[in-house]
């Protein structure tokens, strides 16, 4: 069986956020964030439905993880990594 492979780009949209997470105002849009329960902002940059993988997540002191990916729908914030 051939493999086929493709880069991430070419099979989704790859889309970094413009919405600070600490200076954001908040509103009626969810800011999805790495947390269980995400913050909220003024305004949205993203619309449809999406699946939230954040680039880096980190634990402090070095480590790396990443303990949530969100699926959302409807009108939300993204922020900048």
């Amino acid at each position: 069986m051939k493999r086929e492979r493709a880069t991430l780009g070419e099979l989704c949209d790859v889309v970094k956020g413009t919405s600070p997470i600490m200076k954001t105002p908040p509103g009626s849009y969810p800011l999805v964030t790495t947390a269980e329960d995400f913050k909220t902002a003024s305004e949205y940059q993203l619309e449809g439905s999406a699946v939230c993988i954040p680039l880096v997540s980190g634990t402090g002191h070095g480590h790396a993880s990443m303990k949530r990916v969100h699926h959302v729908e409807g009108k939300f914030a993204w922020p900048t990594s």
